[in-house]
């Protein structure tokens, strides 16, 4: 397998799995492949996305932990969502999705 089809079926696992939920903005954000150790001959590619919940909240403007109303609309900018999928050499096949939290 080359990366192009890694990416390409990382993506395509990603929209199979959380396609319901009007996911947008689909991109690779990053591919690695292990050549040696435990996690020889697996790749690992980090494809971001974003959620119509996925919605940075603004700062807690009352200083009581309370939302806001405007904090309940989720009218900030959209985040993202950042899955790692595991995949197989040399047969292609599926191992995970994992969270990968962003870095900030």
């Amino acid at each position: 397998m080359d990366v192009a089809q890694v990416v390409l079926l990382a993506k395509q696992e990603i929209m199979k799995v959380f396609g319901d939920e009007q996911i947008r903005n689909l991109g690779l954000e990053e591919v690695e492949f292990e050549e040696t150790g435990p996690e020889s001959g697996i790749w690992k590619v980090t494809i971001g996305f974003s959620r119509p919940w996925d919605r940075e909240l603004p700062p807690d403007i009352g200083g009581v932990g309370l939302p806001t109303a405007f904090a309940l609309g989720r009218s900030g900018p959209l985040s993202r969502s950042y899955k790692v999928v595991r995949i197989a050499e040399p047969q292609g096949r599926v191992l995970s999705i994992k969270d990968r939290r962003s870095e900030k």
